[in-house]
């Protein structure tokens, strides 16, 4: 009888240096997901408080609209598209994170 692999979808079960750079692969693209979230994070953080600032200064001064950051709102629109973005990027890594660990269990 032939292999069930070879007869299904012409795959293979992953080898062991297969598997090990499949490991090494995800923790490298976690580490590297958690840095641009640590990035986004500290930079949305200093932004609403820069954006804060400007917004109090304006008012204190009768609103005047020159106190406020220039282009504003074309920040809050990039600022909130990152982080949503952002949030979208986590959830497909969740996702494939998992497949990829339930594929090789299965294979294992």
């Amino acid at each position: 009888m032939s292999d069930p692999y070879q007869v299904t979808a012409g795959l293979r079960p992953p080898s062991p240096t297969n598997a090990a750079s499949l490991r090494s692969l995800r923790l490298w693209v976690s580490v590297v997901l958690a840095g641009v979230n640590l990035v986004f994070a500290v930079a949305y953080a200093l932004w609403s408080v820069v954006d804060d600032w400007a917004a109090t200064r304006a008012e204190a001064h009768g609103f005047d609209p020159s106190m406020l950051l220039p282009n504003d709102v074309a920040l809050w629109v990039a600022m909130n598209a990152c982080i949503v973005i952002l949030i979208a990027l986590d959830g497909l890594w969740i996702v494939l994170a998992i497949k990829l660990r339930s594929s090789c269990a299965s294979t294992a």
